[in-house]
């Protein structure tokens, strides 16, 4: 019996949906497409790298709660055999106090 064939998307159409699931501030869609280990950091002064899928569905969530209009602009996209490098500058708003929180955030 022949095994069947499992067809997998290529690193561009991953590429593609990741970026899709952050367009359409799909939180599940952002965790569907990065493994258990991934470790995610903000570069913004206080922000810490925040890692395991429960802290990243929390952080994620309070990104489009805090900026409903949160969006990326493309700076450089490199795509290689299993591996991409996406940079984008973020805008949105300026911050406002964040309703799930009890914290100010600069621009409030």
């Amino acid at each position: 019996m022949t095994e069947p064939i499992t067809a997998h998307p290529s690193t561009t159409e991953l590429a593609a949906q990741y970026n899709q699931a952050w367009v359409d501030h799909d939180v599940e869609a952002i965790l569907g497409l990065q493994g258990d280990e991934m470790i995610f950091h903000l570069h913004m002064p206080g922000n810490a790298p925040v890692s395991g899928v429960e802290a990243l569905r929390a952080q994620f969530g309070l990104f489009f709660e805090m900026w409903p209009d949160l969006a990326f602009d493309t700076t450089r996209l490199d795509i290689g055999h299993e591996l991409y490098v996406h940079e984008y500058e973020m805008r949105a708003s300026p911050w406002r106090r964040c309703p799930s929180s009890a914290y100010w955030v600069p621009g409030s």
